[in-house]
């Protein structure tokens, strides 16, 4: 587990230097004997979930749309702080449009 909390640890690291917001990290100190410098960039403004929704709409965009029956997008607080991400629905998911049902 401790070497889960390592990596995870290390992607927000990454991610905020790259200029991501909206993520929220512990505070206290990298347990690397060695933490990289922290970069200066300017923030990027991540869309709203609403937004990409709605840029989604019933998306066409890929020869995929043939086979769904609807699509699986997401379901939560919008402002979580944790995300999990599936790979492509399967039928449960499609058939009921909600992620992780099957």
């Amino acid at each position: 587990m401790r070497e889960v909390v390592t990596e995870l640890r290390a992607w927000l690291a990454w991610a905020q230097e790259s200029g991501l917001q909206n993520l929220a990290m512990d505070p206290r100190p990298s347990p690397s004997p060695n933490p990289p410098e922290p970069t200066k960039v300017s923030p990027k403004k991540l869309p709203l979930l609403q937004s990409v929704i709605d840029d989604l709409g019933d998306c066409t965009r890929c020869k995929l749309h043939r086979t769904r029956t609807n699509i699986v997008f997401g379901v939560g607080n919008p402002e979580a702080r944790l995300m999990f991400v599936g790979e492509g629905p399967g039928e449960d998911e499609d058939l009921q449009g909600l992620p992780f049902v099957g």
